[in-house]
């Protein structure tokens, strides 16, 4: 029998904290993956809620009120906080005369702190959604 000469004393120790770090690391991505998906559909469910509340609206202006109402609804009940959000509304088919197929569109743009997300305490992220919803063909306009 011959013995080794090399000496392993707490190698399995250091693989062990080695292996521990490695996971951490994993799961830290996985749920700022996960946390980046929930924010993303929370914005695009926003920008859904205000094109449909924008398409049932009487005028222009209440269309724009209307879907700014439904964006901060949708954002505080999804605990996202927007440093920043614009909601813009393409509101040209209230002028579409009745009887036209006409659609409203809403732009959604909110910017959320990268901690918010990802665990990392710098920078921030832009998120930015598009929805459309028609406005009824032939009500009054």
């Amino acid at each position: 029998m011959t013995r080794s000469t090399r000496h392993e004393d707490g190698s399995a120790s250091l693989e062990g904290a080695l292996a521990c770090v490695g996971l951490v690391v994993f799961l830290g991505v996985v749920a700022a993956t996960g946390r980046y998906a929930a924010v993303n559909a929370a914005i695009d469910n926003a920008t859904y809620a205000a094109a449909r509340a924008a398409s049932i609206a009487r005028t222009p202006g209440q269309a724009r009120s209307d879907a700014d109402t439904a964006v901060r609804t949708a954002l505080d009940k999804s605990r996202v906080d927007c440093k920043s959000r614009s909601v813009d509304i393409n509101t040209a088919a209230f002028a579409v005369e009745p009887g036209t197929p006409s659609t409203i569109t809403v732009q959604v743009s909110c910017d959320v702190n990268v901690g918010d997300i990802a665990f990392v305490p710098a920078g921030s992220k832009t998120f930015i959604s598009r929805a459309s919803s028609s406005l009824d063909t032939y009500r009054e306009r």
